[in-house]
């Protein structure tokens, strides 16, 4: 969900929006064959702020701040083929992997070429990551 500050704040020189995010998924295959056992569960939560300024209805500039929490857990059947494992052999084995990231800062720019929108922008979390993108706005 995402909602625009900036409606209720007309004298605000950029646009600022806070967003939250929620996803669980889950996935299970517990067949009759136990071997073909399976399960998949992540749970994802976030929120932040950002905001964004244009200017020439060309350049655009933002920034945000981002809180985040990630869970995964991964259920499988062990059939350890190479028997490099005995004690654990043909047995059902659990997982569990939290996410190392609580914040996030983000700060890039896009350009807008007709239809075509180029961005890029860099993220500071628990990795620095450098990611660009290409798409249509129609």
């Amino acid at each position: 969900m995402k909602h625009n500050i900036s409606q209720w704040f007309q004298e605000l020189p950029v646009d600022i929006a806070l967003q939250i995010l929620y996803n669980n998924f889950s996935l299970e295959n517990d067949s009759e064959d136990e071997t073909e056992y399976i399960k998949f569960d992540s749970k994802n939560f976030a929120v932040n702020v950002h905001a964004s300024k244009t200017f020439q209805e060309m350049f655009v500039v933002y920034g945000g701040l981002q809180y985040e929490s990630s869970t995964m857990d991964v259920g499988y059947f062990f059939k350890d083929p190479n028997e490099l494992y005995p004690s654990i052999k043909d047995t059902r084995q659990n997982t569990s992997v939290d996410g190392d990231n609580v914040f996030r800062f983000t700060a890039g720019g896009a350009i807008k070429l007709l239809p075509v929108v180029f961005n890029a922008d860099f993220n500071i979390t628990s990795i620095f990551t450098i990611t660009g993108g290409i798409s249509l706005q129609l």
